[in-house]
């Protein structure tokens, strides 16, 4: 049986395409107005220092590159340092709202809502639902009762993340069974990690591989990688094997 090709990491992905701005300088820059090349080295660096903080050695502790706070708003300083980055990021998922097929957001059971960056109010699933955003590079876009658990693209929430979105879900589905959405970027990756803690805190699921089961169900592209696996299942063990 063939191997699984194992999908290159943000931090991957953004080097690479930092490193096209840089070729871009190093072939024509010399003809090139001196505007442009400021913008092209502008491009590169916050490039190349987006792709060096989303490693996985540094990414627990470089979620605050854009200075997003606990209420979800970015600082103004770190957005026009980090612009480039910013525009390519809603330049993509503009183009995949526009052209791809999956919906926003999708209920996975009893009121678990999984989904991709609502970038405005109507765009959540109910107009009550709860939120839990694992984005650290997007902003907050609506009012409803919201927690923040800053993650890297590829990258899995800390154990401390996952207790406190697991803690949130608890409050709010104490309050009338209030819907509660889970979202990343896309809704595939960040987003399913912590929604399989929550739905095995709450009882949903048993097990990781369960809870997974149970989102994909509902979602396809959900997909954990090997660090959100390996996140999810250190804290199920801290949580779970010594009881």
């Amino acid at each position: 049986m063939a191997k699984k090709r194992r999908k290159p990491t943000h931090a991957q992905v953004v080097a690479v395409a930092a490193s096209l701005p840089v070729g871009v300088l190093l072939v024509a820059g010399h003809s090139l107005p001196l505007a442009v090349n400021v913008a092209l080295v502008h491009t590169a660096l916050s490039g190349a220092i987006v792709a060096l903080c989303s490693m996985k050695s540094l990414c627990k502790r470089t979620t605050s590159l854009f200075g997003k706070n606990a209420k979800g708003v970015l600082g103004l300083p770190n957005q026009l340092a980090f612009l480039p980055f910013q525009c390519a990021i809603r330049a993509k998922l503009l183009y995949r709202r526009r052209f791809g097929e999956e919906p926003l957001w999708d209920h996975v059971k009893d009121g678990f809502y999984i989904g991709g960056w609502p970038n405005e109010q109507q765009s959540l699933p109910t107009p009550d639902a709860a939120v839990v955003d694992c984005t650290c590079e997007l902003p907050r876009r609506h009012r409803n009762p919201y927690l923040l658990c800053a993650t890297w693209d590829t990258q899995s929430p800390t154990v401390e993340a996952y207790e406190r979105g697991v803690a949130f879900a608890a409050e709010q589905r104490r309050e009338g069974e209030r819907p509660l959405l889970v979202h990343c970027a896309h809704g595939h990756g960040r987003s399913a990690a912590m929604l399989c803690a929550i739905l095995i805190a709450q009882g949903k699921a048993a097990t990781v591989d369960e809870a997974e089961r149970l989102i994909k169900s509902s979602r396809p592209r959900v997909n954990l990688n090997k660090n959100q696996r390996e996140g999810l299942e250190q804290w199920f063990a801290q949580k779970y094997k010594s009881l």
